[in-house]
């Protein structure tokens, strides 16, 4: 993307928050607060603080009695088809928390756009989880760049690479029937199953970004080697179609490689 066009996203979005935030017709924070409040049996809360992320605003609410709650919203100009995005992660920490013993957020509750805010539209209540980054915890604050603190304890580093390594064993040990987004069944009792394409940031941000819709596929891939065949396939399109100097800077990492 040309610097003329991140600018004008970039002023689309401040639009849009500035207007949500500022709007006469309602208060904003209301909305977060008494979304929050509804899940709680109507206990009060206040917003603690606005956290924004690549693809998200995040909200924390704290209640009368101290318990903290995120509320993330996924951002217009910034993820398309926001819903489906939020109905992947929905299925994600739902199926993580049931079977695996990796700790992640506990939803709380979570809606989509048109449903209960439509000017809130797609949003995930979560649990807050009260911690300090491992990149602020160990990072050097004398160096300008990212080095490890000397005075962390080496039994330390083991103990966190362990944990690391067991998430990522845990991980790979859930098994499905195809390579594709996970989904949540609607059934009594809840399963998952693959029904769509694997999501990927680098063909959502050509299709954002430079209009390059994915290559049609046939619903989830049966074999690793027909998944990256339609990978390959679909970055070879984006190197060739767009420009160099236009490309966002994933792209510009992509055509390096």
């Amino acid at each position: 993307m040309m610097a003329d066009e991140e600018n004008n996203k970039d002023v689309e979005l401040q639009s849009w928050f500035n207007g949500f935030w500022r709007e006469d017709e309602f208060d904003p924070n209301k909305i977060f607060t008494s979304l929050a409040s509804k899940h709680r049996d109507g206990l009060p809360c206040v917003l603690s603080k606005r956290f924004f992320g690549s693809f998200h605003i995040c909200v924390r609410v704290v209640f009368d009695d101290g318990i903290y709650w995120i509320i993330r919203v996924p951002l217009p100009f910034r993820l398309l088809q926001r819903d489906a995005h939020t109905e992947r992660e929905v299925a994600i920490l739902q199926c993580l928390r049931e079977r695996t013993v990796i700790p992640v957020l506990e939803i709380i509750a979570y809606g989509f756009g048109g449903t209960r805010h439509p000017a809130l539209g797609p949003f995930i209540i979560t649990t807050f989880i009260h911690a300090i980054p491992l990149t602020d915890w160990w990072k050097d604050p004398k160096s300008k760049e990212t080095r490890l603190r000397s005075d962390i304890d080496e039994e330390v580093v083991k103990k966190v690479y362990r944990q690391a390594a067991n998430i990522i064993l845990e991980l790979a040990s859930l098994r499905f029937s195809a390579i594709g987004t996970l989904a949540a069944t609607d059934d009594e009792h809840l399963t998952w199953s693959i029904k769509s394409p694997p999501w990927s940031i680098t063909l959502h941000e050509a299709e954002r970004n430079h209009g390059i819709q994915p290559q049609a596929a046939d619903g989830p891939f049966d074999n690793v080697k027909d998944w990256l065949s339609y990978i390959f396939n679909h970055h070879e399109k984006i190197i060739l179609e767009i420009p160099g100097p236009t490309q966002s800077q994933d792209l510009l990492n992509l055509r390096r490689f």
